[in-house]
């Protein structure tokens, strides 16, 4: 309501979120490099098990969030903006900034060393170059994927390991799947309640752990009706903006956030940093229907 009402609010918002993100991104690099992360006083090394056996680690970047998983999700819900504002920018000094942004934006994102994230990227700038079609990103395409090509050949042996890898990680979430599954066959009217995965995961697993996949945990959480709710609004949501494709490109911008979100939330938490998603979707859409 706040941004139907006005005409420049979306512009400071969009402004404030720039100046925090822009050292952000520049430290995430600083904090790779160093090894080292000054938020919260300790190594970014994290130790990939399997069979209970450290058999590899990965420095991860986590800037100012508590979990590597949580700041790439972040980047990833804010990209589309800055893909925005690169194409729509008609000065040379702001499409080389914004130009520069998307390059911090995608050097932070591979060195989280998340796959969902990378797989939800992948798939959203292709979604990207499909919907804009715009001959300035196509220019950009090139120098960007020289740079990030000679990222990827150096970091070439963690990039291929990480993917590869089958550790505890990937094998834990099978078990997660399962025994949602398991609680949704318990209660499948009404489910377990809002909140519960984690505390009865201590029985389970002997420790809490989150349910590392959204669609398993509204449907074990609450039920049928909460599961199949939660994926109508997702998908009216992206009904709404596809069909207003063709009067706002801020429609785009947030069809791009809304598929990214969808497929994080297949083996991440995006609810659990969903406020971020829905405060800029709600950005968005007072934009479209203004």
């Amino acid at each position: 309501f706040i941004i139907v009402n006005s005409k420049n609010a979306e512009g400071k918002i969009f402004k404030f979120v720039t100046v925090i993100f822009t050292p952000l991104l520049i430290y995430g690099i600083i904090e790779y490099i160093t090894g080292f992360n000054i938020f919260h006083n300790r190594s970014i090394s994290v130790p990939i098990y399997e069979d209970w056996h450290v058999i590899d680690s990965f420095d991860r970047i986590r800037t100012s969030f508590p979990h590597p998983p949580g700041y790439s999700f972040a980047l990833l819900i804010f990209l589309p903006l800055y893909l925005y504002y690169f194409m729509k920018k008609k000065e040379k000094e702001n499409v080389y900034f914004y130009g520069f942004i998307i390059l911090l934006f995608l050097i932070n994102l591979l060195l989280t060393f998340t796959r969902i994230t990378w797989i939800a990227v992948a798939i959203q700038l292709i979604f990207f170059l499909f919907l804009f079609r715009d001959k300035k990103m196509l220019r950009f395409a090139l120098p960007l994927g020289i740079v990030l090509g000679i990222i990827s050949v150096v970091m070439s042996s963690r990039i291929i390991t990480r993917a590869v890898t089958v550790d505890e990680s990937v094998l834990g979430r099978f078990d997660l799947f399962w025994y949602g599954f398991s609680i949704f066959k318990a209660y499948p009217v009404f489910g377990s309640g809002i909140g519960t995965f984690i505390e009865l995961s201590v029985f389970k697993f002997g420790y809490t752990i989150a349910a590392h996949g959204d669609y398993m945990l509204m449907f074990a959480e609450t039920g049928v009706f909460g599961g199949l709710g939660y994926l109508i609004i997702l998908f009216s949501m992206l009904v709404f903006v596809v069909k207003k494709f063709k009067e706002n490109y801020f429609a785009k911008v947030a069809f791009l956030m809304i598929i990214s979100f969808m497929i994080y939330g297949i083996t991440g938490n995006a609810l659990a940093n969903s406020h971020i998603f829905w405060g800029l979707l709600g950005i968005y859409n007072g934009i479209i229907v203004r």
